[in-house]
């Protein structure tokens, strides 16, 4: 039966699926073309539906932008809602990302982040972000959001949806939504994060084969490596992408303003570069394949369309019945099978914080390696794998010599391409994967450098280009590498607020919005940052420069007033320091105090309570009495310190970093080494220390070894033991977290340097016993003294020394 709607002409369908089929039409009293959404009739069966369809008018009536679809208008006729909005002549992002280039999709990532930043701002959230709800406009290339069909203000009443509940579609979901928690606009900044990667890639970061399976993967996996020819976004798409949204870009206008950053050119370069060695489809994903065209969003996906769309559904705090009205209201389709304890996995799925399972690397670096590398000899090798092995040892020594005289990236490439070669050969050639771990975090360590001058661009170049040479790396290093750059946008416009505040010589004035709080900030994101130490040092030149000047006009409280503002921001910079050091030997008594007392403060608002030596609050507070011995406020400040200094202790030790809580106290030991509180202090450290490490460090107790199985581990090890071609361990640990913890366990003969094997442990929950065990070779353990080690990360956590006889 034809469809008829009082002020319209039906003119053709443009799309139809399962909830709306939308017409193209002609608005009588405008004479304009609109895409008309007609739902469902069904759907008016739910009381509720009404109220949520005129809602989606509601809020994108209210949010006017030329990358926002707009609403002409909405009602009920003959028992059907719909909705007339503006027509946009073209296909969605994902059908014509393949007529677009590099630049263009850059632009239409753009274009949807303008609009996000105009409707987050407003403080709704879509919630479902996807290729296939922004439509691209022939002609023009105008990118549109489309389909607010589950869109919400941030901090509105959710009875309309049921609560706990995870609406939008898996592949482009935030952990946060996957979850099933509340949501704010990061959300939809998140998924815009995963269209780029979609378009930079051409397939989407994540997979799997249920909707549970791929929001667990966003919940807990780490962002997945551009391919080499994208890999100067990687550290955008690490931010875009960051599980928690206080790590990800605040506002559509900050994603705007990182693209700007990126060197689009060369990345556009590369691509095209890319495209003309391979003859593969640059956007065609590898498990993606083409549906027709869906214009508005409510097209029913079949099933060998590419990323599926899925509704997932579930509380946190208990397995759902699922409520199949409302899902069947939203554009993509949804799952209604699913299984509501598979989907509460997902809401209560924590990621397992398993370590690198990679060896532990002894050497210094990986130019040594290579002396490890014994030619031709090999014990497992068949007489034509030796031969082969010769010729490729022969080869890693040849790249070695090119890289070390000339440590050019081809020289490197072509080192790393002999290393894969042998491990080709040798799979599991310890020295072969010790030497690229060491080769790629040699590369990773030029980038510190670089960010920490500021030079971005280049430092991104560098990880683009380990990334590239050493797919899949992981190491504490590049882990680091990684979490830098995704700081690269907040850090530049700090630099930029910093250098623009200095110019209008707003240098500590007013609060907040001044030069120093901005190159503070920088600093206590990457505290090495050059450019940001070099600002406060301008500072501080400059404030003593006005302290000069109201000294020379007899102005000793300016003069004070200026060096203690460029103490304050550098504690050490010596020419406030000596211009201190004038002002007080001028002063009166009471100048003098006052100064003193200000100074003291100072001191010990930075945490010099009693170090450096001759610049920290005990010894000004000393200086205060020695001046006046009845101030009591001096005297009662300067019997704080020890706690002070204990205080700031503790925080070091509840974060685990024992060598700065050590270092407060040995610091202050060696200024006043006879002084019984600096003496009672440092103790009290020292035992808490001690005893965090007992309540809290991984820690094993006990190992024993055998030479036969069922190993017990409440008896004394025996100086002695007899082993055939076995020996048994077994051991206790305490203080692991639950999640699976890899452990490494190295066997030594004589305190020989090279263990004679090593072998990976996996431990689950805080504590508990575990056993494994050593198989010797053939000819069986020989007589002597050897030494079993286990260790977490490098670090060895217990070592037991026994005899074999």
């Amino acid at each position: 039966m034809a469809v008829e709607i009082p002020g319209y002409k039906i003119i053709k369908t443009l799309g139809k699926g399962g909830m709306a089929t939308v017409y193209l039409a002609v608005q009588d009293i405008f004479e304009r073309e609109v895409a008309l959404k007609v739902m469902s009739k069904a759907l008016t069966e739910d009381p509720t539906f009404g109220q949520r369809f005129m809602r989606e008018a509601q809020i994108v009536s209210k949010l006017i932008h030329p990358n926002i679809v707009t609403v002409y208008d909405v009602g009920l006729s003959n028992g059907a809602y719909y909705l007339s909005m503006e027509y946009i002549d073209g296909a969605d992002l994902k059908h014509s990302r393949k007529s677009l280039t590099f630049i263009e999709k850059i632009q239409a990532v753009k274009d949807i982040a303008s609009a996000l930043d105009v409707s987050g701002g407003k403080g709704y959230v879509h919630r479902d972000i996807k290729p296939e709800n922004i439509m691209i406009e022939s002609g023009t290339n105008r990118a549109v959001l489309m389909d607010f069909g589950i869109a919400r203000a941030s901090e509105a009443d959710i009875s309309v949806t049921q609560a706990g509940t995870a609406i939008g579609t898996p592949h482009y979901m935030s952990p946060e939504q996957a979850k099933g928690n509340d949501v704010d606009p990061r959300a939809d900044l998140y998924s815009l994060g995963v269209v780029l990667f979609y378009l930079a890639a051409g397939y989407v970061p994540f997979e799997g084969d249920s909707a549970v399976a791929i929001g667990i993967r966003h919940i807990t996996e780490a962002v997945p490596e551009l391919p080499h020819y994208a890999r100067e976004m990687q550290w955008l798409i690490d931010k875009a992408m960051a599980k928690s949204p206080d790590d990800r870009f605040q506002s559509g206008a900050e994603f705007i303003k990182a693209l700007d950053d990126l060197d689009l050119a060369y990345i556009a370069e590369q691509v095209a570069q890319y495209n003309s060695d391979d003859t593969s489809d640059f956007d065609t994903p590898t498990m993606v394949s083409e549906q027709p065209v869906h214009r508005y969003g409510d097209s029913t996906p079949s099933d060998d369309d590419g990323p599926e769309d899925f509704t997932l559904s579930f509380k946190t705090e208990e397995p759902p019945s699922l409520n199949l009205k409302w899902p069947l209201y939203v554009a993509g389709g949804c799952v209604a099978s699913l299984a509501a304890v598979g989907i509460y996995l997902v809401a209560s799925y924590q990621p397992a914080a398993i370590e690198a399972t990679a060896p532990q690397v002894k050497s210094p670096n990986a130019q040594s390696k290579i002396a490890q590398l014994v030619l031709g000899k090999h014990p497992k090798l068949s007489k034509e794998q030796q031969a082969q092995y010769a010729q490729l040892t022969h080869q890693v020594e040849q790249a070695h010599e090119a890289y070390k005289n000339y440590a050019s990236e081809k020289n490197l490439q072509q080192l790393v391409t002999s290393y894969r070669a042998i491990l080709t050969l040798i799979p599991n050639d310890q020295t072969a994967q010790e030497t690229l771990a060491l080769l790629a975090d040699e590369e990773i360590a030029k980038l510190e450098p670089q960010f920490n001058k500021g030079e971005f661009k280049q430092a991104q170049r560098t990880l683009a280009s380990v990334l590239e040479i050493f797919p899949g790396h992981s190491s504490p290093a590049m882990d680091k590498a990684r979490a830098q750059m995704t700081q690269r946008s907040k850090l530049e416009k700090l630099l930029e607020d910093g250098h623009r505040l200095y110019k209008r010589r707003n240098y500590v004035e007013p609060e907040q919005d001044n030069a120093a709080a901005a190159y503070q900030a920088a600093l206590a994101i990457a505290p090495e940052l050059k450019p940001a130490h070099e600002g406060l040092e301008r500072i501080a030149k400059m404030l003593v420069k006005q302290a000069a000047g109201a000294l020379r006009e007899n102005n000793l409280k300016g003069a004070r007033h200026y060096t203690h503002q460029a103490l304050t921001i550098l504690p050490n910079y010596v020419p406030a320091l000596e211009m201190e050091s004038n002002l007080l030997s001028s002063a009166s008594i009471e100048e003098k105090t006052e100064a003193l007392m200000i100074q003291a403060q100072r001191y010990a608002s930075k945490g010099n309570y009693y170090a450096p030596a001759n610049r920290n609050a005990y010894q000004t507070y000393t200086a205060i009495l020695a001046l006046d011995k009845r101030n009591g406020l001096a005297k009662e400040r300067r019997d704080l310190l020890a706690e002070q200094l204990q205080n700031s202790a503790q925080q070091h030790i509840d974060d685990g970093n024992y060598t700065k809580a050590l270092a407060l106290a040995d610091n202050a030991l060696e200024n006043f080494p006879k002084t019984q509180v600096v003496q009672t202090a440092a103790a009290n450290i020292q035992k808490a220390i001690a005893q965090h490490q007992y309540q809290h460090q991984p820690r094993i107790d006990t190992i024993r070894a055998s030479g036969l199985p069922k190993v017990q581990i409440d008896r004394e090890q025996p100086r002695t033991i007899a082993v055939n071609d076995k020996i048994f361990f077994k051991f206790d640990y305490q203080n692991f977290e639950n999640a699976k913890i890899v452990l490494s366990a190295k066997l030594y003969r004589d305190d020989n340097s090279e263990p004679l094997g090593s072998k990976h442990i996996f431990v689950k929950g805080p504590q508990g016993e575990n056993e494994f065990v050593f198989d010797l070779a053939r000819g069986g353990a020989q007589a002597g003294r050897y030494r079993i080690e286990i260790l977490v990360s490098g670090k060895v956590l217990n070592q037991l020394y026994f005899r074999i006889s």
